[in-house]
């Protein structure tokens, strides 16, 4: 099917099955006018996708397409914003171009064209924890995830765009809101996906960037805002479950045996804060579960659910954020999720095969130095010799371990002989070579007879010559 016109925009063409009914008409308006500043057709593959299209084929719920303020381009079969001049229409139009370094999945994405820059630089200055949250999630960020990641980038920046610690001392280049660090040889790999630290002040480009480095990474472990516990302080439904409880219960912070923070109540774990589950709020369920234990309201979901009533009644900051995960304040339903995150890290499994892999060397290195020990005795020479003509394995090994206990003499002198035998002729082969010397002296000799006749012939010839008269000048 051809690509049909769009109604009132002339430089717009949609292919069969995108919706441009529901974009917005602003952003229309402004991709018709990097067509008229080209003076060439643009043809939209992608326009508006509801939020399960767009986490189905590979986007996030309320992305740009989802908002209506997106779409997928080309011009005469290249992406858009590899068209000579289309950068600059698309800027002057005031929208923005998905071909930069890092801009999806760590990589450009040429046909992308949006417009958040509006909204991009809105957002620069200091943002607040609510704008992290919501920055987070926009650039591709686990929602579930979102709060830590805003209290990751309060510690780390301060929440402000622009900063930028170059202490060599503390190896820090680190740029932006969440600080990405390009010290040393960070510089070159991190440039190639994510572009100049420059690039990085600029709010959206820095949590695309954190969103990667989270995702490659299995976790925050890259920030030492989270590893130290910085990020707790900026929390803030999480402050108020610092110390005592009108129930009786004393809340306080630390790591599990996997590094991941977890919150204890009189000493045992009700939350396991950072969970990254896709689509699992982890704040809901660790202070559903905390409030819950502390109601004793009963356990799972619905320990989750009554803990939340009770935290909206006794601590305002937790109200409306009990039900969640629902863990109930359970400390046995805390050390199954830590045990399951075990599972799901793939450095674990790495750790596994790394175990496997040693264990399995050590021992055949044990069972190499068993069989040299053995082999020394007399008593498995003496067995290893006759069985040595044995076919098939048993052989194979009576061989080896004759091999291996036989003496360093023995075996040098066997190879001297292999050698001798080798390099020393048999008597066959000295006779046919003196018969064949033989033969060549007799042909070189009779070569330099028949040369010598052949000179003296010449010789005489030209003696003949020199005595004979010429009779024709005799006069008469």
């Amino acid at each position: 099917m051809a690509a049909a016109r769009v109604p009132r925009y002339a430089w717009l063409q949609a292919a069969p099955g995108v919706d441009l009914a529901h974009e917005k008409p602003g952003f229309l308006a402004k991709l018709n006018a990097v067509g008229a500043a080209l003076k060439r057709k643009i043809l939209v593959f992608s326009g508006y996708r509801t939020d399960a299209y767009s986490v189905a084929h590979g986007g996030f719920a309320s992305d740009p397409h989802t908002q209506g303020i997106a779409a997928d381009a080309t011009i005469g079969g290249v992406p858009i914003g590899r068209v000579r001049g289309a950068q600059a229409a698309i800027a002057a139009a005031g929208l923005r171009s998905g071909d930069q370094p890092g801009f999806y999945q760590g990589k450009p994405d040429p046909s992308h064209v949006d417009a958040v820059t509006s909204s991009r630089r809105a957002s620069q200055g200091k943002l607040s924890f609510g704008q992290l949250e919501a920055l987070w999630v926009q650039n591709g960020g686990p929602r579930g995830v979102a709060p830590i990641a805003a209290a990751v980038a309060l510690a780390e920046s301060k929440g402000d765009t622009s900063a930028h610690n170059d202490d060599a001392g503390t190896g820090d280049d680190s740029w932006g809101l969440w600080q990405i660090n390009y010290f040393g040889k960070l510089r070159a790999s991190r440039t190639q996906m994510f572009g100049p630290p420059q690039a990085l002040l600029d709010a959206n480009a820095n949590a695309r960037a954190a969103v990667f480095l989270y995702k490659h990474n299995g976790g925050f472990g890259d920030w030492s805002t989270y590893k130290h516990g910085d990020f707790i302080s900026h929390l803030p439904s999480f402050n108020s479950l610092a110390g005592d409880d009108p129930n009786g219960g004393i809340y306080t912070w630390s790591k599990d045996s996997h590094g991941h923070w977890v919150l204890k109540r009189n000493q045992k774990i009700v939350g396991v804060p950072v969970f990254p589950i896709p689509g699992v709020s982890a704040i809901a369920g660790l202070e559903g579960g905390a409030a819950g234990e502390g109601a004793a309201a009963g356990e799972g979901a619905a320990g989750g659910a009554a803990g939340g009533a009770a935290a909206g009644r006794t601590r305002p900051s937790l109200g409306g954020l009990g039900g969640g995960l629902g863990l109930g304040g359970l400390a046995e339903t805390a050390a199954f999720l830590s045990a399951a995150m075990w599972l799901l890290d793939p450095r674990s499994w790495l750790r596994v095969v790394e175990f496997v892999t040693g264990a399995i060397m050590m021992l055949f290195s044990l069972v190499g130095l068993a069989v040299i020990f053995v082999s020394r005795t007399d008593t498995a020479q003496a067995v290893a010799g006759p069985a040595s003509v044995l076919p098939g394995p048993a052989g194979t090994i009576a061989r080896s371990v004759r091999a291996i206990g036989r003496p360093k003499q023995a075996i040098r002198a066997e190879t001297r002989e292999r050698v001798r035998q080798r390099t020393t002729p048999t008597p066959e082969q000295r006779r046919d070579a003196m018969i064949a010397r033989t033969r060549r002296l007799e042909q070189d000799r009779q070569l330099r007879d028949a040369e010598r006749r052949r000179i003296r012939a010449a010789a005489s010839d030209t003696r003949l010559r020199a005595v004979k008269p010429d009779y024709d000048e005799i006069p008469f």
